[in-house]
């Protein structure tokens, strides 16, 4: 269509709202965790008829998403798209690696994460930080064309457990933010979730 007309909406505006369109609440508090939206990669706030009012940002690049970007390129896999298979790999493993991959980030209140040190989004970017990954977890890079091996797998366990805990530390604090009960956490679940009291 030439005389089409667009409109640019916010990153994780358009996932929040999705969810909450979607979800059967009247008003929620939300959560968006990705690699990067804009210029944030978590988001906290609340949402309901009468609009979003967003309460916190994550800005930066360098947060939960980018970890376990950064840890699935570790694992042979392309990145930005492939995460979804180092989560499928994390239940077939044991978490064992969970203390060095909470050595690469600085964990704060609420949830709060970020990698100790900054990962361009950008493939040149993540490469440039494996060998640090491989430091600090002490097992060599894996080729795409490696087979997968119990290593692999827990330490896929182990990215998942400290994302899992994270999230959920994120979750309460969006809940202890906005007083909401239902969280609505689109790019996390994709579902209407609520967050342990």
């Amino acid at each position: 269509m030439p005389n089409a007309q667009f409109r640019f909406a916010w990153h994780h505006l358009t996932h929040v709202v999705g969810a909450w369109f979607t979800s059967d609440v009247q008003r929620a508090a939300f959560l968006c965790v990705d690699g990067k939206g804009e210029d944030s990669n978590a988001s906290i706030g609340r949402i309901g008829p009468d609009g979003v009012e967003i309460l916190a940002e994550m800005r930066g690049e360098n947060g939960l998403g980018m970890l376990y970007t950064l840890c699935t390129r570790f694992l042979g896999f392309h990145s930005f798209g492939s995460e979804y298979k180092v989560m499928g790999l994390a239940p077939y493993g044991v978490p064992r690696f969970a203390d060095a991959i909470r050595s690469l980030c600085d964990i704060g209140d609420g949830g709060a994460l970020r990698l100790k040190r900054r990962v361009p989004f950008t493939d040149p970017g993540i490469d440039s930080l494996i060998p640090w990954v491989q430091e600090q977890l002490g097992i060599p890079v894996r080729t795409g064309n490696e087979p997968l091996t119990n290593v692999h797998a827990d330490i896929a366990a182990s990215l998942q457990q400290v994302f899992e805990e994270a999230t959920l530390a994120m979750a309460q604090q969006a809940k202890n933010l906005t007083s909401e009960d239902p969280c609505c956490s689109p790019a996390v679940v994709h579902r209407t979730v609520c967050p342990p009291a």
